[in-house]
């Protein structure tokens, strides 16, 4: 959990590292990570290391915003407290959204994403500058899910409006934007991987899901345009003002819940089958959906998740 502090009663920012074992031992005293400033930053828990943002002075960040950080540090627990390791300074300015898989962790900056590799606990810093597809818009939402090899960069204006997505690959430092073919004025509203990270979905404001797939090419990995089902297309042309349909997607299995206001009614979409029912029939309007549960446990290589 990242505090970004605030600057008004001078509360500095700071980090707590929370797991199901300390909730379910309802342990008080959990890792904390404090600063000295306030700042809107991001933290990725990676074992026993913490690779979060830093706020470097005012006068030296190269952050046109002076609340985002351009710095990342690669902190380690030792003692009961996290210790420095690595610092990266200055490499991501006006930094928002970071991701992590098995070999990296990125950060979208305001001219590129900052990609850290990983060889045994020890951090190698790539940029990838932003490509002429993207426009005048900059990666501020990055996802990650340990199964795949690239990541995905969401390219949006602050405020909504249309989005781009971006394929991101720690392994060649390359972008390229992905042509999800969404329908006719189509706008994304909610994204996320599916359980086993086979999916990258998108659910856009029409009542489709499109699924992206990960395609392996000359050594590479990109996400592709999959397939799209039509989950709520009969709804969206009666949501009103301030109504959304949004997701969420379930740990467990090959499956998304989906939330549709006008119907008053949940969906389970079950993404390998690509067919949609209604789990449950309300008698208020659903605002969003959390997925709670046991997740599936998965091996990979030699050990269990």
């Amino acid at each position: 959990m990242f505090y970004d502090g605030n600057a008004d009663t001078s509360m500095p920012a700071a980090v707590k590292v929370v797991t199901d074992t300390q909730i379910a031992s309802e342990i008080t005293e959990v890792p904390t990570l404090e600063f000295t400033v306030n700042m809107h930053g991001v933290a990725e828990p990676r074992g026993d290391m913490l690779i979060s943002t830093v706020r470097r002075d005012d006068a030296e960040s190269r952050s046109a915003n002076p609340i985002l950080p351009d710095s990342v540090a690669v902190y380690h627990w030792h003692d009961g407290e996290y210790e420095e390791e690595q610092r990266f300074d200055g490499e991501c300015a006006d930094l928002h959204g970071a991701a992590q898989n098995e070999i990296a962790v990125a950060f979208g900056c305001s001219d590129g994403v900052l990609i850290l590799n990983e060889d045994d606990e020890v951090f190698t810093s790539a940029f990838i500058d932003n490509i002429d597809g993207l426009g005048d818009l900059r990666i501020g939402t990055m996802y990650g899910h340990e199964h795949a090899e690239a990541f995905i960069g969401i390219a949006s204006q602050h405020g909504g409006g249309s989005a781009i997505l971006a394929n991101v690959s720690p392994v060649t430092s390359t972008m390229s934007v992905i042509d999800w073919q969404p329908e006719t004025d189509a706008h994304a509203v909610s994204y996320g991987f599916s359980m086993g990270g086979e999916f990258f979905v998108i659910l856009d404001d029409k009542g489709f899901v499109t699924l992206l797939e990960a395609h392996e090419e000359d050594g590479d990995t990109h996400w592709e345009f999959s397939h799209k089902i039509d989950v709520a297309s009969a709804s969206a042309a009666n949501l009103a003002e301030g109504q959304s349909f949004s997701m969420a997607a379930s740990q467990h299995e090959e499956a998304l819940f989906v939330v549709d206001p006008v119907a008053q009614a949940i969906l389970a979409v079950d993404l390998e089958a690509e067919t949609t029912e209604t789990l449950l029939e309300l008698d208020f309007e659903p605002a969003g959906a959390v997925w709670l549960g046991i997740a599936e446990e998965h091996e990979h290589g030699d050990h269990d998740h």
